[in-house]
């Protein structure tokens, strides 16, 4: 099951490069970013303390998690995508303990259920939530689909209003037009606008009036010059108007940034784009909008520069954070980069910006097993640290 859902996700596996160990010294060039290099957890969810490294340990609960994948918030509530789980864990708000059961489900009947979908309130995988205070969206990857409450759910097997990307809640057929989707990955979300990476149509979609029916459809597209094209391979040449698989979007009220994720980088708009197929204007993770190689192609080599297969991103308090997963740590840029092949300001997950590594043997608070989405919920960070079936909370400075 593990080696199906890494392939479903078209994770890009890193070399273990060095072994991640607390020993190694760590840099100390980071003060103004808002995390120290290979800084600790001090709080963890989905096992009893930072040793737990099974699935569901414990049983089927709303503590236990099998392969958190991504998380979100409105900035009060938490929300993890539990993906094997086929369900999302809610928190109505910020946990405070480890191993805090969550407060409801949502995509499950019940907290011990493992009913498989499509319906109106079971869903598949899960990949991510959105919320804009009011409403709660939830990518069903496998099923091609995005489920919307209308208002957030209160109650566990709360079922959802409508389905973007289907006409119905029974149907999971793809589609590359403007009313479809191919495995929907990440969701950003305001009370206007919806934007979504979707993944297996290398685009993103933007709808620029709230959706509000089943299959409404997008009004731009990017990765693609037009509705209806969708390609499950890499396009080429790489440019700065394509994607290949893309898996993590966030739009900071002024830029959009698209985590383009097998061209190893992040594309930046300096406005919402409004017209089909338009290009990005700069790049993060690689020094050129024509370049998409692993680690910036610098020998394979791990630097502060380079990306290797990108996943969520966002922007806070004027810093960039970005889920670097192929390298199995996350990149704080601060300030935010405002042109192509900037570096890195601090690390966590490894404790230098040259390391890489899964420390597969003994968890520990500071590094990873696989590294997912994240969010933030006031001055914490929350990170899936699929791997280990958990997900770890740092503190912001």
């Amino acid at each position: 099951m593990r080696s199906k859902r890494l392939a479903y996700l078209c994770i890009a596996a890193a070399s273990t490069m060095a072994a991640c160990t607390q020993e190694t010294p760590r840099e100390t060039n980071s003060r103004s970013a808002p995390v120290t290099n290979g800084q600790a957890a001090d709080l963890v969810l989905g096992q009893a303390n930072f040793l737990g490294t099974a699935p569901n340990n414990g049983g089927l609960s709303a503590r236990s998690m099998d392969y958190p994948y991504s998380l979100g918030s409105d900035g009060t509530r938490l929300w993890i995508a539990d993906a094997q789980n086929q369900r999302v864990m809610q928190w109505n708000a910020a946990p405070t303990t480890n191993h805090q059961p969550a407060d409801l489900i949502v995509g499950q009947l019940s907290a011990i259920a493992t009913t498989t979908g499509p319906s109106q309130s079971v869903m598949g995988p899960s990949s991510q939530s959105c919320s804009d205070g009011t409403r709660l969206y939830v990518s069903d990857a496998k099923n091609n689909r995005i489920l919307v409450w209308r208002t957030i759910p209160t109650a566990t097997g709360t079922a959802a209003d409508f389905v973007l990307g289907q006409p119905g809640f029974t149907s999971i057929a793809n589609g590359a037009g403007a009313a479809n989707l191919y495995t929907p990955m990440a969701i950003w979300c305001d009370t206007t606008r919806v934007v979504v990476a979707d993944r297996s149509n290398n685009r993103v979609l933007i709808w620029t009036t709230r959706p509000d029916a089943n299959a409404a459809p997008a009004n731009v597209v990017l990765g693609q010059s037009a509705f209806g094209l969708g390609h499950g391979s890499q396009q080429l040449p790489t440019s700065a108007s394509n994607m290949y698989f893309p898996r993590g979007v966030h739009f900071d009220g002024t830029r959009l940034f698209v985590s383009d994720s097998l061209n190893h980088r992040i594309l930046v708009w300096n406005s919402l784009p409004t017209t089909n197929g338009q290009a990005a204007d700069y790049v993060i993770g690689q020094t050129s909008l024509t370049a998409g190689v692993a680690n910036a192609g610098v020998n394979g080599a791990v630097s502060a520069t380079g990306l290797h297969a990108p996943d969520a991103v966002m922007v806070h308090n004027g810093s960039l954070f970005v889920s670097d997963e192929g390298n199995n740590r996350l990149l704080v840029y601060t300030p935010v980069p405002t042109a192509s092949g900037a570096a890195a300001t601090a690390v966590i997950g490894q404790n230098t910006l040259t390391m890489t590594g899964r420390p597969k043997e003994t968890p520990t608070a500071s590094t990873f097993y696989g590294l997912g989405g994240f969010t933030i919920v006031g001055n914490n960070l929350f990170v899936a640290d699929y791997g280990f079936h958990r997900v770890l909370r740092f503190a912001l400075n």
